[in-house]
């Protein structure tokens, strides 16, 4: 092996282990995408228009479609988040597919991993912070259920649901919680 980063066994143990940890707070993918009908084909064409981070840009950037929010502790760092405009119209769109088809594996359960790929490709998805030694999948809340149940009042409280009416009827929706019980997706 080579002299990078991960080259001794243990040095890749550690967050291997983190990672399959963080697996397991994930609900199951559905074995196929969901089939075409009016409400699904909303929330693609909503989805295909996404804005997406440019590749060359500078951290703290303004980037159209985008919200940036500075934070400044504990480090300095810059988080992106897709502007209001564009997730009331994917939480619009996620609310027709629960009228239609549910919460279940035929429409909200199968409909939330294809926001979440959206999410993990334009935004930002799973990544290793080596400082904290821990993974972070900043796209993980698309898959979260409902926040509003037991004692997850805070998690609504910094989520892009709570930032309109919309939203909040989205996460009204939802069931109250991921499938397997955990605070959150992506996150420990």
């Amino acid at each position: 092996m080579g002299l990078g980063l991960y080259s001794r066994d243990r040095d890749r143990e550690r967050p291997m282990e983190a990672a399959l940890t963080l697996a397991k707070t994930y609900p199951p993918r559905p074995a196929e995408r969901l089939p075409s009908s009016p409400a699904v084909d909303s929330l693609r064409t909503v989805l295909d228009e996404a804005p997406r981070m440019p590749k060359n840009h500078r951290w703290g950037e303004d980037v159209e479609g985008m919200e940036t929010t500075h934070h400044s502790w504990p480090d300095e760092d810059y988080t992106y988040e897709w502007n209001s405009a564009y997730l009331d119209r994917v939480f619009a769109a996620l609310i027709e597919v629960i009228g239609v088809h549910g919460v279940g594996d035929e429409g909200w359960r199968s409909a939330r991993w294809e926001v979440y790929d959206k999410y993990s490709e334009c935004v930002n998805g799973l990544s290793y912070k080596r400082r904290e030694d821990r993974w972070l999948d900043s796209a993980g809340h698309w898959l979260d259920g409902q926040y509003t149940v037991g004692g997850r009042e805070i998690l609504f409280s910094i989520s892009s649901r709570s930032k309109s009416s919309v939203g909040k009827h989205y996460n009204d929706m939802l069931p109250y919680r991921t499938t397997r019980d955990v605070p959150a997706v992506g996150l420990l």
